[in-house]
């Protein structure tokens, strides 16, 4: 299992990388700490981060960045992991196993009775029991915290259930990596599904959104991210050149995703998406909210090591441009969280001109601002958009352009433009 993912992964970079345009936003994500090739990384109760490793190892970083690491007795590395309601971590063991680890780092492991299990991803589950997917088997697993299994086979036939979730009304949620359906599961054992529309594609992960409904990302080849309510109402949003591998619902009250490309991208309920370059360069994969008001990630494959685990501030401006009747249209989706300086830029063919900078309170969830300038027809003009600390260090930036008719900079004239102003320093 582990190794066919990296196959995968490898792949898919060798094919859609080149495709990326370039780049032009950014969040001040730093890589704390080098890891053996991280999976899944979640909040223990104990407030520091845990992760399980593709090898027979389960990691626990404080938000300092140092790291200690819990071996344990298996062929095969770890997949899910997450919070349970005694204390522990539980988390999920590709040869077919649930381990339990405590906070002071002892494991108990407990083999799922159907073979080929092949256990995914964990979530606790309203009924203080842990809830868990079996993709080799078709079924989702249940385990009480005293080691008792219960396992429900699937309708949908060779579907290969992979993560799953608590929902806000007391039910687990999952994906399907083989079916374009979302799947519900009761604390009782009834299952319910609910067919994604074609152009959808399937879902690649799940989380419960900050607004009472799920949300998922779909596989490469769509670029949409889509929205379920808990009774089956689905709608989607764009999300261009995304490749996802995960999502979470962030500190900020935006949902927060992890892409094989590259990145990090933002969501806010509203369908307003950025996307992020990491500081690592590696493959990021697994996304959590941190008890510090930060978004925690593992990345694989990066320059340093076989992996690493990076943090960053949520921080987002979800800037937007539009163009008529000489009017500029600024639409942003603002979330940080602390203080911070709120600043814009004009750029055009003749230089930059600052229009604001002003203080803004930490604001989350996110809210929506729209702002009006006067612009003449010039061509292709640009906003860069920052927020930065009270000391200048940026946080976070959007730059978008907009053409406004007429003759005038292109959009590579733009880019350079920005580069030979010095606030460069606020792009990647």
């Amino acid at each position: 299992m582990i190794i066919s993912r990296s196959l995968w992964i490898v792949w898919l970079l060798g094919v859609t990388c080149a495709a990326l345009p370039a780049q032009w936003d950014y969040m001040n994500a730093v890589s704390l700490s080098t890891v053996p090739t991280p999976n899944q990384i979640t909040v223990g109760p104990d407030k520091a981060l845990w992760f399980t490793t593709q090898g027979p190892a389960v990691g626990r970083m404080t938000a300092a960045g140092a790291v200690t690491e819990y071996t344990y007795s298996a062929t095969s590395g770890g997949g899910g992991i997450t919070a349970g309601p005694d204390g522990a971590l539980w988390f999920t063991i590709d040869s077919g196993e649930i381990g339990r680890i405590t906070t002071a780092g002892k494991i108990t492991t407990y083999a799922v009775p159907a073979a080929n299990s092949q256990p995914g991803w964990i979530a606790a589950g309203s009924d203080k029991a842990l809830w868990f997917t079996e993709s080799g088997a078709n079924q989702i697993g249940r385990i009480t915290t005293a080691g008792v299994f219960t396992e429900y086979p699937l309708p949908a036939t060779n579907s290969s259930p992979t993560v799953i979730v608590a929902g806000p009304d007391g039910a687990l949620w999952f994906i399907y990596s083989y079916q374009p359906i979302i799947g519900r599961i009761t604390t009782s054992g009834t299952v319910t599904e609910y067919a994604l529309p074609f152009n959808l594609g399937g879902a690649v992960s799940i989380a419960a959104g900050p607004d009472g409904a799920l949300w998922f990302p779909t596989d490469i080849t769509v670029g949409i991210i889509g929205r379920i309510t808990t009774t089956g109402t689905i709608s989607q949003y764009s999300a261009p050149h995304l490749f996802a591998s995960s999502i979470t619902s962030g500190p900020d009250g935006a949902l927060w995703l992890t892409d094989v490309g590259g990145f990090v991208a933002r969501m806010t309920t509203t369908g307003a998406f950025t996307e992020y370059p990491v500081a690592a360069a590696g493959i990021p994969w697994s996304v959590t909210a941190g008890p510090d008001g930060a978004l925690w990630f593992t990345e694989q494959f990066t320059p340093q090591g076989s992996g690493s685990i990076s943090g960053a501030l949520a921080c987002g401006l979800g800037m937007s441009l539009s163009y008529g009747n000489g009017t500029l249209t600024l639409d942003f989706d603002l979330s940080v969280m602390t203080p911070a300086t709120w600043t814009a830029w004009l750029v055009t063919g003749r230089g930059e001109t600052p229009l604001w900078s002003k203080p803004v309170r930490a604001t989350h969830p996110p809210r929506s601002f729209t702002l009006k300038e006067s612009v003449p027809a010039q061509g292709n003009v640009g906003v860069l958009s920052a927020l930065s600390t009270s000391a200048g260090s940026f946080m976070c930036t959007d730059f978008q352009m907009v053409s406004t008719g007429g003759s005038g900079a292109s959009a590579e004239e733009l880019r350079r433009e920005v580069v030979r102003s010095g606030l460069a320093l606020a792009l990647p």
